[in-house]
């Protein structure tokens, strides 16, 4: 049986991203992967609509923070709690995601990572 090589750097991408929005919030936290979901690339776009969404160009994997991450997001970001489909959510979701995928990347071959804003 074959190891998929995805899975260590789903691994360090969780590490990643956990000390990302450690740093962000100012607070500890542990980062936990929720149960792994079929998407298409077509859905891509519609699931960065209120959450942020990293996903690798080159291998079949993508990572996200569920919507109720938003006002733990934009509290820490612009001091005021966003709710999903608030004015202004889109823009904050295309920051954190911009960030978070560059913090990311370095566990992935250049230009591998993306976020879709």
């Amino acid at each position: 049986m074959s190891s998929n090589p995805t899975l260590p750097r789903l691994e360090a991408t969780r590490e990643a991203l956990q000390q990302f929005l450690q740093t962000l919030l100012n607070q500890e936290l542990t980062l936990e992967l929720g149960t792994p979901a079929t998407v298409t690339s077509d859905q891509l776009n519609e699931l960065a609509g209120d959450r942020v969404l990293i996903w690798a160009r080159s291998e079949p994997f993508a990572i996200g923070l569920t919507p109720d991450w938003i006002p733990l997001l934009s509290q820490a970001m612009l001091g005021e709690a966003l709710n999903p489909g608030d004015e202004g959510t889109d823009d904050l979701l295309g920051e954190v995601a911009a960030q978070a995928t560059a913090r990311c990347a370095t566990h992935w071959p250049p230009k591998a990572c993306a976020c879709p804003r």
